[in-house]
Formats: C-alpha cells, sequence, structure tokens
C-alpha cells in the first residue's frame, strides 16, 4: 500500500509533494505538512506532534483489571458512574479514551468473559458519551470481531488489538469498518505469554529485532486484509510476553525501534507501560496505583525518544503535566 508522504511522486506530474509545496513555502517557514491521526466523526482527527505525545486515558469496564478493577464498573447501576470517569478523564488532559471491558492482563483466562457480557459492559458506555456530545476519540480496547465492529457502529472511532489482528475475522473488521486501528505486538493469549517460550527472541537475535520483524509482519498482514496504512498505529507491547529486562530495553530503543531500514517508520506509534508489573518491580512498589513516578518516568522517555506518538496511562493528568514541561523546556532551547 503507497504511503502518501513529501517524498511521493505525483503521477503525472513527476515530482514529489515535498517538492511542490516547496514552491508554496515561504524562507523559514515550518512546513504545512503534518502528521494526523484520521480519526473519525463524531471525533475530530488529532495531529501529532514530534515529541509531545497524545494522552489516551484509560477506561477499564472491568470487576478485575490489575490497576482499577472493581465490581461498581459492571452493576446495573455502574453507567452514570462510568460516564463520570470518562469526563474526569478528559478533564485531565486525556486526549483518546480508551474503553475496555474484560481484563486482557497476563495470567487470566480469556473465556472469563464472554463476547455478549464484554459488549455489555462497553456499548451502553459508547453510546452514552457520544449522546453527552463528547466528541474526543473512542477507542475500544478489545481482541474480538464482533465487539470492535459493534463498537464502531456504537459511536467508538479507532479499534485498539493487544492481539494485533490475530484473532479470526479482526483484521477484516478494521478494514471494513475503516477507522485508525492499535496493532499490538504480543504471543500467544494471556496464559502462553508469561512462558519462558514467549519471552525468547534469541532466533532473532534479542528482544528489540523480534518485536521489529514480527510487527512488520503484522503490518504486512494488516494492509493485505485491505486495512489502510495511515489507518495504522503500532504499539511494541511493553508487559505482554516480554522479560522484565526485555520491558526496559524496547523502552531504552524507542528513538530507533521502528527505524528507517524496516520500513516501519512512517507508522503512527504508541506505548502503554501504565503501572504495569515491571515499573513495580524496579521501584518496589507492589500495588500499581503506587506507579506514578515509574509512568512519569517511562512517559519522559517516550517524549524524549522523539518516536512515540500517544501514551496510554491511567491517570492523564500527570502525563499531560510531564509532556508539557518537557515541551516548555524544549521550546525555550529553540528561542535562545
Amino acid at each position: 500500500m503507497i504511503m502518501l508522504g513529501p517524498a511521493y511522486i505525483l503521477p503525472g506530474v513527476e515530482r514529489s509533494i515535498g517538492q511542490l509545496l516547496s514552491v508554496l513555502e515561504k524562507p523559514n517557514a515550518p512546513s504545512p505538512l503534518c502528521r494526523v491521526i484520521p480519526f473519525p466523526s463524531p471525533a475530530h482527527p488529532l495531529q501529532l506532534k514530534t515529541g509531545a505525545p497524545l494522552v489516551m486515558g484509560i477506561l477499564n469496564v472491568t470487576p478485575d483489571s490489575f490497576s482499577d478493577g472493581e465490581e461498581a464498573r459492571v452493576s446495573e447501576a455502574a453507567l452514570a458512574h462510568i460516564v463520570e470517569l470518562a469526563l474526569s478523564l478528559i478533564e485531565q488532559g486525556a486526549d483518546i479514551i480508551d474503553i475496555g471491558g474484560m481484563s486482557t492482563r497476563p495470567g487470566v483466562d480469556d473465556k472469563d468473559v464472554t463476547a455478549e457480557e464484554e459488549m455489555a459492559r462497553v456499548l451502553p458506555i459508547i453510546q452514552a458519551l457520544r449522546v453527552e456530545g463528547i466528541e474526543v476519540p473512542i477507542s475500544i480496547d478489545t481482541f474480538r470481531a464482533q465487539v470492535a465492529e459493534l463498537a464502531i457502529l456504537a459511536g467508538a472511532s479507532c479499534i485498539n488489538d493487544v492481539r494485533g489482528g490475530r484473532e479470526p475475522g479482526m483484521l477484516e473488521v478494521m478494514a471494513k469498518m475503516d477507522v485508525p486501528v492499535i496493532l499490538m505486538h504480543s504471543r500467544g493469549d494471556s496464559k502462553e505469554m508469561l512462558t519462558a517460550k514467549a519471552h525468547d527472541y534469541s532466533a532473532h537475535g534479542g528482544v528489540i529485532t523480534g518485536v521489529r520483524e514480527e510487527m512488520k509482519e503484522t503490518v504486512e498482514r494488516a494492509e493485505k486484509a485491505g486495512v489502510k496504512s495511515w489507518n495504522i498505529i503500532l504499539d511494541p507491547g511493553i508487559g505482554f510476553a516480554k522479560s522484565q529486562e526485555g520491558n526496559l530495553q524496547l523502552l531504552h530503543a524507542l528513538p530507533t525501534l521502528f527505524s528507517s531500514e524496516t520500513g516501519l517508520e512512517s507508522y503512527a506509534t504508541l506505548v502503554g507501560a501504565s503501572r504495569k508489573g515491571f515499573i513495580g518491580k524496579v521501584l518496589n512498589r507492589p500495588v500499581a496505583k503506587e506507579r506514578e513516578f515509574g509512568n512519569a518516568a517511562v512517559t519522559a522517555v517516550c517524549c524524549q525518544s522523539q518516536r512515540v506518538d500517544i501514551v496510554r496511562v491511567h491517570e492523564p493528568r500527570p502525563a499531560t503535566d510531564v509532556i508539557r514541561m518537557l515541551a516548555a523546556i524544549q521550546d525555550s532551547g529553540h528561542s535562545s
């Protein structure tokens, strides 16, 4: 699939988009080209800015998520409570809301929640937020094709798939719905990802090369199924089928993880490390909600990498503070 960008040669004109735009540009003016994620109506496309990621706020509608699961989120009277939580995420600075109706934490049994239960949890929330007039992009966090399709029809703007389109029918739904999709790197199901085999990337020469190569295969499958390249957002899957050291190595490698030699440099990227176990191990914080300072460090690394477009977090306000502060420091250097 053709990626349109400044180097693309327009047929019949035989000049690149960049060359044509340069004729219109004033000296020293910034390029009129900008990268966007084309979220559909009633949401709006979001512009991407290098070094200042968008913030995706996590809204778990589950009783058993590792960080914030509670029975109150799935009770018959929960709808108003969940809407308030979503509004709070937006007030804290979330650019995108990611709604999930079943836990995908490592070790969970995928059969604990049926597709019907998952839909009963998430579809009313999506519909209620749109009725409220909320226009921020809503992402549906699911690996089930049926749930993804009905969520988009209910008003969601994006599909966030922790299995990268591996489940039956998912890539076809992604292509049919024609919305941005997050393809996360992972191996196996929630239990298999804990095994030594899932953590072994020696055949690829290490976790960094392994994730790159497997993400490239994921992209090729998605595009072959009809998913548009500009709708694809790549997620290296921190915490999924990686060892403690593997997670840290991937974060360290963010500046070059999807580099030009892989052919993945044109895709938007997301990192979701919020409150995950590897942070708890480093900081000796067994309680997930006590890992916000570790989250802040990861957000800072994402900003400084210049290669992360979205950070997925449980608490948007600390993340937005880190992003804004780093941007202010960087901007002061440009004006000196």
